[in-house]
């Protein structure tokens, strides 16, 4: 054989073998914390101690309603009633 043929056969059968080898399959990220576990992780973090300036602006007393039925949802469970009653007050800095 000539050293043409040698060559196109060497890269015809590269080619034929890479075509037999087998996919890589992504590998699926592992599953982060619960929205439920963020928002215990958020909790906690908030009051762990007193060495920040609290401020403490008046408050609206339909707001306030608001915080305290969000409060109720939560101790519930129900994180969507929670989130609605809070979207219900009024706009920041308005």
């Amino acid at each position: 054989m000539t050293l043409p043929i040698r060559f196109f056969a060497a890269a015809a059968l590269c080619l034929l073998s890479t075509a037999c080898g087998t996919a890589v399959q992504p590998v699926a990220p592992a599953p982060g914390p619960s929205a439920q576990e963020r928002l215990a992780a958020v909790q906690a973090a908030a009051g762990v101690d007193d060495t920040e300036l609290n401020v403490q602006p008046l408050r609206d007393p339909q707001v306030e309603d608001l915080r305290e039925k969000a409060t109720r949802a939560l101790a519930g469970g129900d994180t969507g009633a929670a989130a609605d009653a809070l979207n219900q007050g009024p706009a920041a800095g308005a």
